[in-house]
This record gives structure tokens, C-alpha cells and sequence, in this order.
């Protein structure tokens, strides 16, 4: 795995991916994580886009 992956590991204290077969699977917290990520990720892009293209975020 990268690098940045083993900073997320080391950080949660948590393996974050598991290797389920040929695929992998996320832990109870990565999901968590997921969720949070998505909407901040979205703020941020709403916040730098330009305002002609704006419109408002969408309630989770």
C-alpha cells in the first residue's frame, strides 16, 4: 500500500483496508471516516468554485 496509507494507518491506529479475497474491504472506522470525507470534500469544492457556478450544497 502507499505510503499515505500506512500515515492513515499509523494516525487511526486502525488497518482502515482489509484484504478480503481478491478485493478489499473497509473497516467499520474507514467507512466512517468515508462519510465525513465525502461531505467535507464537497464543501470545499462548493467553496473554490467560482460563484457564476455555484449552487447550493445538498443536505446529506
Amino acid at each position: 500500500m502507499s505510503a499515505a496509507l500506512a500515515r492513515l494507518r499509523r494516525h487511526f491506529n486502525d488497518e482502515l483496508l482489509i484484504r478480503v479475497g481478491n478485493a478489499y474491504q473497509l473497516t467499520p472506522l474507514a467507512e466512517r471516516l468515508a462519510a465525513h470525507t465525502a461531505q467535507a470534500l464537497g464543501s470545499a469544492d462548493w467553496v473554490f468554485r467560482p460563484p457564476r457556478l455555484r449552487t447550493r450544497p445538498r443536505a446529506a
